[in-house]
């Protein structure tokens, strides 16, 4: 018998983005595309994707469904997908703008923390 993680028994300690089979597929497609690997205007066949991040098919639809939310990936015509091309300069601001929302959301949460709920998140930082 083989000792491997189900996604529906995640323990908190194993549990987390990359847990889920479509997590674990999108990170690696993304980061695949960011750090150019998946250049620019290349195809993204949903076989080759599954062969690549040892998965099946319908995790790659998922991952490649948030990809094109995020701009990341695009659908042609013929509802294939696609590495989105982006202007340098265009990728910055981006990135640039969720670095400030994720700072303004991360100030708003540890506000309106109440209780222990401030000692549990330094302690947690700390230990990172």
């Amino acid at each position: 018998m083989i000792d491997e993680p189900h996604a529906d028994t995640d323990t908190p300690d194993t549990a987390g983005e990359a847990g889920r089979p479509p997590d674990r597929v999108y990170e690696a497609i993304r980061s695949q595309i960011l750090s150019g690997t998946l250049s620019p205007g290349s195809h993204l066949g949903e076989e080759q994707l599954a062969l690549l991040t040892n998965s099946s098919r319908t995790p790659v639809r998922e991952a490649l469904r948030r990809l094109v939310s995020e701009g990341l990936v695009i659908t042609g015509q013929n509802r294939r997908s696609y590495v989105a091309e982006f202007d340098p300069k265009e990728a910055d601001a981006v990135f640039e703008i969720r670095a400030r929302l994720e700072a303004y959301s991360a100030s708003m949460a540890a506000k309106r923390m109440t209780g222990s709920a401030p000692c549990r998140t330094r302690s947690k930082l700390s230990v990172q």
